[in-house]
């Protein structure tokens, strides 16, 4: 399944945030599984489907917030 959305769960299986790559310009579809540095930043790459295909990388503070 192809999606615009990063989801941070809970252990408990409950939703915390979403994120929304398309609402920051980074097209409709995530493109890469995220990476977290040892900040707790979130490294998550999208591209826009049936367009030109080009890419974005996004940071994501721990708290779901662009950063």
């Amino acid at each position: 399944m192809q999606s615009p959305y990063l989801y941070d769960v809970n252990p408990d299986g409950s939703l915390n945030w979403i994120f929304d790559v398309a609402s920051y310009g980074g097209g409709n579809i995530i493109q890469s599984a995220p990476t977290i540095d040892q900040n707790g930043v979130i490294y998550v790459g999208s591209a826009a489907l049936f367009q030109d295909n080009t890419g974005c990388v996004f940071a994501v503070n721990s708290n779901g917030t662009p950063k």
